[in-house]
């Protein structure tokens, strides 16, 4: 089952117990305490790490809605 998560999102996701060694991206003021967290953020404006898809920004909700679906549908 896919998981997405855009921009502050992935906060919500560390309390669901996000696993170290993940990659994501996030809204650049979340990345340095993620990075403490032991993940792996890229500055992309899309970042997926199998079953989970993560956008920067509301900026890439078209990219993330098309990469999502595809995701949906693999």
């Amino acid at each position: 089952m896919p998981v997405g998560a855009i921009g502050r999102g992935p906060k919500t996701l560390l309390s669901t117990g996000l696993p170290e060694q993940r990659t994501i991206t996030s809204a650049p003021e979340m990345r340095d305490g993620l990075r403490q967290r032991g993940i792996n953020v890229e500055d992309a404006p899309l970042a997926r790490d199998g079953n989970l898809l993560t956008a920067r920004d509301t900026e890439q909700l078209p990219a993330f809605v098309g990469a999502m679906v595809h995701m949906l549908a693999e």
